[in-house]
């Protein structure tokens, strides 16, 4: 295994071209202590400048100023260009055998937001599978994790997570789930 050739092979699926529009379902859920919230939204992006011309993008945030907020079309929370590759290894991943190829974070951001950490890749293909990560601190435990399928020749993302649970000196005890999920992937020519 070669991590930093792999690693190249592999984010290469992840750079998709599309046609004019992409239309998509995401299902958002959030559990914050005892309240829980649950939407789904269609939505459309213009993929010449990742304008949504229907439905509304999905924000999840992490901390005050961190966070994920765009279309999963044009703005993946895995941004692939702001890792490298450090070494490589077998593992599982959701029950299955994988490569797992460890990161390095290269691009500038605070020092508490959470990073992915792993990226795990078919053996056979090297098609990226999901990536994981967070934050491990004394206090507060950040997990992410961002999980690819294949709709027709594209690897599209279906599944992003953020976990937080730990102790705020604002805001006492935390434990807080975001998940989207994202579905019924369309490829067109004009907005309808």
């Amino acid at each position: 295994m070669d991590a930093a050739h792999d690693y190249a092979v592999a984010t290469r699926y992840l750079h998709n071209t599309f046609p004019a529009y992409v239309g998509y379902v995401q299902r958002m859920h959030a559990k914050i202590g005892p309240i829980v919230k649950d939407e789904e939204d269609a939505v459309v992006v213009r993929t010449s400048d990742g304008k949504v011309v229907s439905g509304k993008n999905a924000t999840v945030t992490i901390a005050p100023g961190q966070g994920f907020s765009g279309n999963i079309v044009l703005t993946s929370p895995f941004n692939s260009a702001c890792y490298a590759a450090v070494n490589a290894g077998r593992e599982n991943f959701e029950g299955a055998a994988a490569e797992a190829i460890g990161l390095r974070e290269t691009c500038a951001h605070g020092s508490d937001e959470p990073d992915f950490t792993t990226l795990y890749v078919d053996p056979r293909t090297q098609e990226p599978l999901g990536v994981v990560g967070g934050t491990n601190d004394r206090d507060v435990r950040v997990r992410l994790e961002e999980t690819f399928r294949r709709v027709g020749e594209r690897l599209l993302p279906a599944h992003f997570s953020v976990s937080v649970k730990g102790k705020s000196f604002f805001l006492g005890w935390l434990a807080v789930v975001a998940q989207i999920d994202y579905s019924r992937y369309r490829f067109l020519n004009s907005d309808s």
